[in-house]
């Protein structure tokens, strides 16, 4: 919980402490390390729901047919949306 913690402050100093570097407002600059810590922290959910689509389409090759492998299918189809920005979280 303490990493998430870290990235959510990281998240935060990104969106609320930015200097505008042009008139348009098109560039700004940001903390370094905020922005290292955010990466890092996305590229670990990245591999964790890698390893998750992994475990569910595992699981779902289990139950050929069943409800259980077309529910597996639809959370895996539905993490890839969200992780593509073609779908909300919510």
């Amino acid at each position: 919980m303490r990493e998430a913690e870290s990235s959510l402050g990281a998240i935060q100093n990104l969106t609320e402490y930015q200097r505008q570097l042009d008139m348009d407002g098109c560039h700004v600059g940001v903390s370094r390390q905020a922005l290292d810590e955010v990466l890092a922290y996305v590229a670990r959910l990245q591999e964790a729901n890698g390893i998750l689509e992994d475990a569910l389409q595992e699981v779902g090759d289990d139950y050929p047919g069943s409800s259980c492998q077309e529910w597996c299918r639809q959370q895996v189809k539905l993490a890839s949306a969200i992780l593509k920005g073609e779908r909300d979280a919510s």
